[in-house]
C-alpha cells in the first residue's frame, strides 16, 4: 500500500494547471487512486495515443511520451503490453521507443474499418486494461474534436472501440486526458461541459471504469509510474534529461505542440523547463515514499 500522503502529493503534482485548460477543477482524485491498485494487478495492458494537430496532419507531444514511460513501467512490472495509435504519431511512438529502448508490440489503427480494426486488437492480446491517453474519442454527436472545437472526424480513426465494454469479460478501461475531448473522459460530462469553452460540444461520450484529468496527459502516465514504482519498489520513472531526449527526437520526426502548433521543445504550450521540474518533482517523492 502507498501511503495516502503520497497519493495525494502526486496528485497535486499532475494537476497544476499551468496551461489554464480547467479541466483539474473536478479536485477528484479517487479514480487516479483506485486506477494504481488496479494496474498493479493487471496482466497485460493496452495502451492507446495520439492526437493528430489538422493544421500541420501531424501528431502532437502530448501522449506518446507518456504511453512508452508508463508502458515501459508496466512492462518491466511483469506486464504484457501493447501500443496503439494511428498513422501520424507511429513514428512518434517509434522514436520514444528507441530513447527509452522499450520494445512493445504496436498496432496501427486505420481509418477505414477502424472499428473492427479495434476489435481484432482486442481478440488477438485480450488485454486486462485498456488505457486510452491523450486519444480522442467521439462526443455525443458520433464527432471527435480538438479543444478548439475543430472537427476532426475526418481524419482521425475512430478508436472509442476499444473502450466498448462487449463481450463477457471486456478489459478494464482508464481515461488520462486534460481537456476533456479524450477517450473515456465522459465520466465527468455533467461536471464539466459547460464550464470549458467549447464543453457542450466537445465532450467526449467515452466513460471510463476510471478517468483521471490532469494537467497534462503526459503528466497522467508519468504519476501513474510513479505510484507504481512505490508499490513495486522499483524506480520506474525517467530521469529529466530523458524528457528532453523524447521531445528533441519527437520533434525530429516531426510532431508538434498540440496548443501552440509549433514544432518546439513543448507540451500543450508548457515549456520544456517544467515538465522537466515535474519529472524531477516526482522522482524526488518515489525515492522518498519508496
Amino acid at each position: 500500500m502507498i501511503a495516502n500522503r503520497y497519493l495525494a502529493k502526486i496528485n497535486a503534482l499532475i494537476t497544476e494547471d499551468f496551461g489554464k485548460r480547467g479541466l483539474c477543477h473536478t479536485n477528484d482524485t479517487s479514480d487516479f487512486n483506485e486506477a494504481v491498485y488496479s494496474l498493479w494487478q493487471s496482466t497485460s495492458v493496452l495502451i492507446v495515443t495520439g492526437f493528430c494537430i489538422r493544421d500541420v496532419m501531424r501528431g502532437e507531444t502530448d501522449g506518446p511520451l507518456g504511453a512508452v514511460v508508463l508502458g515501459s513501467a508496466l512492462q518491466r512490472l511483469g506486464k504484457e503490453v501493447v501500443l496503439a495509435t494511428d498513422r501520424f504519431s507511429s513514428q512518434l511512438l517509434d522514436v520514444c521507443c528507441q530513447v527509452y529502448d522499450f520494445s512493445p508490440a504496436v498496432e496501427l489503427v486505420p481509418f477505414a474499418g477502424a472499428l473492427q480494426s479495434c476489435n481484432d486488437i482486442l481478440c488477438k492480446y485480450q488485454p486486462s486494461h485498456v488505457i486510452g491517453l491523450e486519444r480522442p474519442s467521439r462526443a455525443r454527436d458520433g464527432r471527435c474534436y480538438s479543444m478548439r472545437g475543430e472537427d476532426l472526424s475526418d481524419i482521425i480513426p475512430d478508436t472509442d472501440g476499444f473502450f466498448s465494454r462487449q463481450g463477457a469479460n471486456p478489459p478494464v478501461t482508464v481515461g488520462i486526458g486534460d481537456g476533456g475531448n479524450e477517450l473515456g473522459m465522459g465520466k465527468y460530462a455533467l461536471e464539466l461541459a459547460r464550464s470549458l469553452p467549447n464543453g457542450d460540444t466537445i465532450w467526449a461520450a467515452t466513460v471510463a471504469d476510471y478517468a483521471i484529468p490532469v494537467a497534462v496527459s503526459n503528466w497522467g502516465a508519468y504519476g501513474l509510474s510513479a505510484a507504481l514504482s512505490m508499490l513495486s519498489s522499483q524506480f520506474l520513472l525517467h530521469e529529466p534529461h530523458v524528457e528532453e531526449r523524447f521531445l528533441t527526437e519527437m520533434i525530429k520526426a516531426g510532431a508538434v505542440d498540440g496548443c501552440t502548433k509549433q514544432a518546439g521543445l513543448s507540451v500543450d504550450g508548457i515549456a520544456l523547463h517544467i515538465h522537466k521540474n515535474l519529472v524531477k518533482q516526482l522522482g524526488a517523492l518515489v525515492n522518498d515514499g519508496s
